[in-house]
């Protein structure tokens, strides 16, 4: 058992909250620790204290009365804090984020596509759309609606 435990376990003494097992075990490492009688004599003294001043508050009211007035305040204060989320100054911001976001996504999509070097109507350019790399080389290009293939032969002299 740590340290820790040990100062629980004083306490639990002091407070009555042990088992007569318990009880016995804590009494017995109590008599032959000094540091604990020291720890035990000081919670002892401060338990005194704390009960010996403090002051006792006397309501109006009854005690379900009391904690039912407080439970009614939360639960007005909770209902003005969530309020109509239509009513709320940016309820509008709900649906007009995700359709910007959407329609930015189109547009960018769309210039993409459109921009994309040498594509049109779904295919390879012709030939003509390429320029051979150096003098000393050709370009020859075949495609094939039918088979859905685009082949780009750059030959060197």
């Amino acid at each position: 058992m740590n340290i820790l435990d040990k100062e629980f376990k004083l306490q639990a003494l002091l407070d009555g909250e042990l088992s007569p097992d318990e009880a016995r075990q804590v009494t017995e490492w109590l008599a032959g620790d000094a540091a604990a009688k020291a720890l035990f004599a000081e919670l002892k003294a401060t338990k005194a204290a704390i009960a010996g001043n403090e002051q006792e508050i006397r309501l109006s009211e009854s005690r379900e009365f009391y904690w039912s007035k407080i439970a009614r305040q939360i639960e007005r204060e909770d209902a003005v804090a969530v309020g109509d989320p239509r009513k709320t100054p940016f309820a509008w911001m709900r649906w007009f984020a995700p359709l910007a976001g959407t329609a930015t996504l189109v547009i960018v999509l769309a210039l993409a596509l459109r921009l994309r070097p040498g594509l049109r109507s779904g295919g390879l350019a012709s030939a003509d759309a390429f320029e051979p790399p150096h003098e000393d080389s050709s370009i020859i290009s075949f495609h094939s609606d039918s088979e859905g293939i685009s082949v780009v032969w750059v030959a060197t002299r």
